[in-house]
């Protein structure tokens, strides 16, 4: 396999690390533009949750950026569907679980997409 090939996933890794930080610096401010209202005590634990799981995430991507790919993209197909669950279930929610459901779409496609090169390298 190629240097090219395992490095592919590094970008959404990096990606991942900065929108995790971005979660955790100023997670509360972002939600705050997106739904209107400050989140709540429960709300900030999930924004909380979400910005070290994206920095976790991301963290792996750069150290392991091969054979994982595949586990990257079901983490955060998980993370999209559930989501759309949410805004399904919270109609006051929704704007918020769109929105960090389609950061994680786009992460999965990207992770997933990486994967597949990675094994034609």
């Amino acid at each position: 396999m190629s240097r090219s090939a395992h490095g592919s996933l590094r970008p959404v890794g990096i990606a991942g690390l900065l929108w995790g930080a971005v979660l955790l610096g100023r997670g509360a401010e972002l939600f705050t533009q997106v739904q209107g209202r400050g989140p709540s005590s429960g709300e900030q634990t999930a924004i909380t949750l979400l910005g070290v799981r994206h920095l976790s995430q991301g963290v792996l991507q750069v150290l392991v950026p091969h054979h994982l790919g595949t586990v990257y993209a079901g983490i955060d197909g998980l993370h999209a569907s559930s989501m759309v669950a949410v805004a399904a279930k919270k109609p006051t929610l929704r704007r918020a679980a769109l929105t960090s459901g389609a950061i994680a779409g786009v992460s999965g496609l990207l992770s997933l997409l990486a994967a597949r090169t990675q094994r034609k390298g």
